[in-house]
Parts: structure tokens; C-alpha cells; sequence
């Protein structure tokens, strides 16, 4: 519960200095960070499709914010 009030804290302070628009799609980035924890921390395999599934997510995210 106290991880999950500091994370909403931290997000209501991040959308009072960034738009929304440039925010959200880096919440997309947990299925690439999920997965990777879960591989270094629990020991989980890591298969090619999830590899590739976060690739496409992250360049989805760079296309849809513009970062260059």
C-alpha cells in the first residue's frame, strides 16, 4: 500500500511539470521493465517474444513522444 501511495504521489508531481501527452506513454514502459525485473530479481526466463514485444513498445514510445 505505502509503494503504491508514494507511486501515485510521484506521478501526480511528475503531470504537474510535464503534459500528459509527453507523460502516459512512458507507463508503457512497465511491460519493458516487468519482465526484465522479474528475469534479474525472481530468476524467470526471458523468452525472444517478450524481447521483441518490448522492443516494438519502446520504439513506440519514441515515435509517439518524438524523441530524437
Amino acid at each position: 500500500m505505502a509503494v503504491y501511495l508514494s507511486a501515485t504521489a510521484l506521478w501526480v508531481a511528475l503531470l504537474r511539470q510535464i503534459p500528459l501527452h509527453v507523460a502516459y506513454p512512458f507507463v508503457a514502459l512497465a511491460f519493458f521493465l516487468v519482465p526484465l525485473l522479474g528475469h534479474w530479481f525472481l530468476g524467470e526466463p526471458l523468452r525472444w517474444q517478450s524481447l521483441f514485444g518490448a522492443m516494438v513498445i519502446v520504439l513506440g514510445v519514441w515515435i509517439s513522444v518524438g524523441l530524437e
